[in-house]
């Protein structure tokens, strides 16, 4: 009889110590681990990788927050090619065609071209950062300097604490205020910029992100960002999944 009183009241408090859901089973990982993974993608290929990203809002979040898009660029799915060591990068479609993303950016000196693929129709790797037509210059700035981009998202990793179940590392708990148009949490900031393309921060006021996650699946690093439930009306899924930003290691047109 007491040993069913003590059972009740565990389950009662909600204290379910065998639940792989109970997040004290997540054991704290060392912060460098997360920043080692995160850097091998880049160091792999001399700098360069491919990312695509997938954004969850559902059609009705798409056209009420397409205001809260850079220049309204609301594109849901798109693909990145970088190049850190030439200090450049590259936007397009998913599967490796420009037909309406193509949008680069290249070092020129001390200051940073922005461009337009100029193969689009024949898309080459060896001629993504190559083949180009620029249309103006930003002065005093590098694609290394002004966007977010693999290092500085490891780099950035190291500096908060994570746990770690199952091979996949969750940041969470951290503080979703904006001061001056950006989150105040830096690793909050830059998995926005990184994972959720075109997206502006000023959108905080209309979502509530939760937790980040960092995992390797299939010689892939996966990154992801979550909301709240409550914001669960605005994404085609129940899961809370925001966006996803899915690397891999080298320049892959597909």
């Amino acid at each position: 009889m007491f040993k069913a009183l003590i059972l009740s009241s565990v389950l009662v408090a909600g204290i379910c110590p065998f639940s792989k859901t109970n997040p004290l089973l997540k054991a704290p990982a060392d912060p460098s681990d997360v920043k080692s993974l995160i850097a091998s993608y880049v160091s792999a290929q001399e700098g360069k990788y491919t990312k695509k990203t997938h954004i969850h809002f559902n059609n009705e979040a798409v056209e009420e927050l397409k205001d809260y898009f850079h220049c309204k660029e609301n594109a849901q799915q798109r693909q990145t090619y970088y190049d850190e060591t030439t200090d450049a990068l590259l936007m397009g479609n998913v599967g490796g065609t420009f037909t309406s993303i193509n949008s680069g950016y290249i070092k020129n000196g001390s200051n940073m071209d922005h461009y337009r693929y100029t193969d689009a129709e024949h898309p080459d790797v060896d001629t993504l950062f190559t083949a180009k037509k620029v249309t103006y210059t930003v002065p005093d700035t590098t694609p290394n300097q002004f966007f977010i981009n693999l290092t500085k998202v490891a780099n950035e990793a190291e500096n908060h604490n994570w746990t770690v179940e199952d091979g996949v590392y969750t940041y969470e708990g951290f503080d979703i205020e904006v001061e001056d148009g950006h989150y105040k949490d830096a690793m909050l900031h830059d998995v926005v910029y990184f994972a959720v393309p075109m997206l502006l921060e000023s959108v905080s006021e209309y979502l509530s992100p939760t937790k980040i996650t960092v995992s390797e699946v299939s010689s892939k690093l996966v990154i992801s960002l979550y909301l709240s439930t409550g914001d669960n009306d605005k994404l085609d899924n129940t899961d809370g999944l925001l966006s996803t930003a899915t690397i891999e290691k080298g320049l892959i047109l597909s």
